[in-house]
């Protein structure tokens, strides 16, 4: 039986698999294809995590102030507290996690594209929020692999 996947796992007579790897990094070059977002958000009022057709309306406002286009949402209320909000939009995804008896709230926003204005998305939550401290992540998502991949790749193949 064969390997449906045998094209896409190199070969172990392979000796060339550093080049191969160096090949597929410059093949797709280096530009970033989304930005992926998250935002915890520390001591907020916990009469503002709970109730989550309005944190539903919020995460639509914020989608809106962001630029962002929303395909779908989706919420749910927890007993006795807490909500998790979701959008579906065109350029990924906006979430809003809440924990109401902690004051903590987790947002999560993958764009891909550049129309769109993250910051003001997330900005237009923190400023409903109100969170005492809030700690802001970005990540940059991209089709190359990090710089220290092709030799990752090659020492992991003389250790197989």
């Amino acid at each position: 039986m064969t390997n449906p996947d045998a094209q896409l796992i190199p070969s172990e007579t392979d000796s060339n698999r550093s080049s191969n790897a160096d090949s597929i990094v410059g093949s797709y070059g280096n530009s970033n294809m989304a930005s992926h977002w998250l935002v915890d958000c520390y001591g907020c009022q916990g009469d503002r995590l709970h109730n989550a057709h309005r944190l539903e309306q919020l995460l639509i406002t914020a989608a809106d102030r962001g630029s962002l286009s929303v395909l779908r949402s989706q919420s749910h209320q927890f007993h006795p507290h807490g909500a998790t909000v979701l959008l579906l939009l065109s350029e990924s995804h906006l979430s809003l996690h809440t924990w109401p008896e902690k004051g903590y709230a987790a947002l999560d926003l993958f764009t891909c594209g550049d129309r769109s204005n993250p910051a003001a998305a997330y900005q237009t939550v923190l400023d409903f929020l109100c969170p005492d401290h809030h700690h802001v992540q970005k990540i940059n998502r991209s089709m190359t692999p990090p710089s220290f991949l092709p030799q990752k790749i090659s020492t992991i193949n003389k250790l197989v």
